[in-house]
């Protein structure tokens, strides 16, 4: 069984803080009208840029019945801004559309970027996913760049940011579409939106990638390729393509070629901390613990700020049957975490040292 992988935002140029504030131009990007007017109207009675994005990010996440949105997270589907508002549902990019198109309602000029340092890389059939994070962020000059994302309070920058064009997350937005209609079994829908993420920006090398994807399993092997070696060209550092490359030659007999792109994968991967948890999850699943804490030390090593792999590491701990390593795991996450997610972070560990109780 082959596996393909696929590349979603579940991207540098300079932000335009300053400039005048504009409308999304683009469909999937546009708030309906109810929504403009409840943006003005939960902050309307707060004076300048912070205030006001504090009390909208507040207002939705707080409760219906505070007056809030109760918005939830939701990965099964990339909604657009109209859907966003409809369902009160999102996943990371819908989100950021529905902040930056809020933003936009207030007069401030807020921007899509991506956040390099933050990823997942799941199994989901046989998809082997890379799912990037994406936020919202405003220029908040001379105090630097001010993040909106799941996370219920305004923050600077904790993290790298890239700035996006509209345009490339629109493709995103258009890409992920793809890979949803395509888990669905909905081919001809995948390579309509693929399509749409290409027209939005050729730019952008997860686009060409997630085409490829499509275009096998539309039986078109050739396109499948064409798309493939473009991603690369594209984004020379994107790992996903290559694997897909490997695969395509495998299954050709194209060994020596396969063999070529395995390696320039297993090179890109190996810079990539949550590709490690990924395949210490892959471990973990097997109960291969020695090497699921192999592969969490090596992300550990290249990145040991990701509270993630802490917690992840205690989960290995915990059922190899080391309490006490678990904890010392959970409490090195917690140095990490946001507020919301240390007292997260404080149950697990409750649970842990009181497991009757």
């Amino acid at each position: 069984m082959r596996a393909a992988i696929v590349s979603a935002l579940l991207m540098m140029s300079p932000l335009v803080g300053q400039a005048p504030a504009r409308p999304l131009n683009s469909g999937p990007f546009q708030a309906p009208e109810e929504m403009k007017e409840y943006v003005r109207r939960v902050t309307l009675t707060h004076l300048g840029m912070k205030p006001k994005v504090e009390a909208l990010m507040r207002m939705t996440f707080a409760p219906v019945e505070e007056g809030g949105l109760g918005l939830q997270y939701d990965n099964g589907r990339t909604r657009s801004v109209q859907e966003v508002w409809r369902d009160r549902r999102a996943n990371c990019l819908g989100l950021t559309a529905y902040f930056v198109a809020s933003c936009r309602v207030m007069g401030l000029e807020a921007g899509f970027a991506e956040a390099p340092g933050v990823s997942q890389w799941r199994k989901v059939g046989d998809l082997i996913r890379n799912e990037k994070h994406m936020v919202a962020v405003l220029d908040n000059k001379p105090m630097g760049v001010l993040v909106m994302d799941f996370a219920p309070e305004l923050r600077r920058s904790f993290y790298q940011v890239i700035p996006l064009g509209e345009d490339k997350a629109l493709a995103m937005f258009h890409s992920n579409r793809a890979v949803e209609a395509l888990d669905s079994g909905l081919v001809e829908e995948a390579f309509a939106e693929a399509q749409a993420g290409i027209a939005a920006s050729p730019a952008v090398g997860v686009a060409w990638n997630v085409l490829g994807v499509v275009q096998r399993e539309r039986h078109d092997v050739a396109a499948a390729e064409a798309a493939f070696r473009k991603a690369l060209a594209v984004d020379p550092w994107g790992g996903s393509a290559c694997g897909n490359l490997e695969s395509l030659c495998q299954s050709q007999g194209r060994d020596a070629e396969a063999e070529a792109f395995r390696t320039l994968a297993v090179s890109l991967r190996a810079k990539d901390p949550y590709f490690h948890a990924f395949l210490a999850k892959e471990a973990l699943g097997r109960n291969d613990f020695k090497l699921a804490r192999k592969e969490l030390n090596v992300a550990l090593k290249i990145y040991k700020q990701e509270p993630e792999f802490y917690m992840l590491m205690a989960m290995v701990e915990i059922q190899s049957g080391e309490q006490r390593d678990a904890e010392l795991a959970l409490e090195e996450a917690k140095k990490w975490a946001s507020p919301v997610d240390r007292a997260r972070l404080d149950s697990k560990l409750a649970r842990i040292r009181n497991p009757g109780n």
